[in-house]
Parts: C-alpha cells; sequence; structure tokens
C-alpha cells in the first residue's frame, strides 16, 4: 500500500491508522520511501501484558491550557533562563534542574535541542 506522504499529513490517517492497531499485538514497520510511506511488514504476536502500567501516568495539559507570550513577565530569554534556573535549582521536587530541551520556533518550524 503506497500513500503520498502529504495527503497523510494532511488528512491525519497515518494517526488514525495506528490507533486503530492494537498495540499489544501489532507491530508494524514503516519506511519512507521517496515521499510515500510503505507498509512494509505486519507480524502479530499473542502475548498478554505481564503488568498494569496505566496507573503511572502522570497528567499533563490539555489543549485548552495556552502559555502565550503576555504571560511571560520578563520578555529577555537569557533573563527568562536566568529568573526560571534560580527558582528550579531550590525546588526540590526538580531532580535534576539542569537537564533541559531548547526550543526555538517560527510560524511553520519548531526546532529542539537537548
Amino acid at each position: 500500500m503506497h500513500i503520498p506522504l502529504f495527503d497523510f499529513l494532511k488528512s491525519g490517517k497515518l494517526l488514525a491508522q495506528i490507533l486503530q492497531l492494537n498495540v499489544k499485538q501489532t507491530i508494524i514497520y514503516l519506511s519512507l520511501q521517496g515521499n510515500t510511506f510503505s507498509s512494509l511488514l505486519q507480524r502479530t504476536f499473542n502475548r498478554t501484558p505481564i503488568m498494569d502500567i496505566s496507573g503511572m501516568r502522570h497528567p499533563y495539559h490539555d489543549k485548552n491550557d495556552y502559555f502565550l507570550e503576555d504571560n511571560i513577565e520578563v520578555k529577555e530569554p537569557l533573563d527568562l533562563f536566568h529568573k526560571w534556573f534560580q527558582v528550579v535549582k531550590t525546588d526540590t521536587r526538580t531532580v535534576e534542574p539542569n537537564a533541559m530541551c531548547l526550543s526555538t520556533c517560527t510560524k511553520y518550524v519548531v526546532f529542539c535541542q537537548t
């Protein structure tokens, strides 16, 4: 099955098809070939879960929680980082305050470096 990558991304069909799979039983190997995704191999395993780990999940913000520039007190990026780092390095809930991800973005692209 060959479907243009743009069509998948535009319609969200790729995500929908992956979500319809029974993840516990199916592994799908996809390859990027030119501008199309190819479904190369589908293998089914009949395994039962060893334990239920769903209770370990932490709640995250939902799509209605926005963090806008208006919410930032300090507009200068380095000053904002300094203010944040002063708070987080004394917070006992933060295990490793120097572990971070720095991201920049434009209207169309997000760049990230860990």
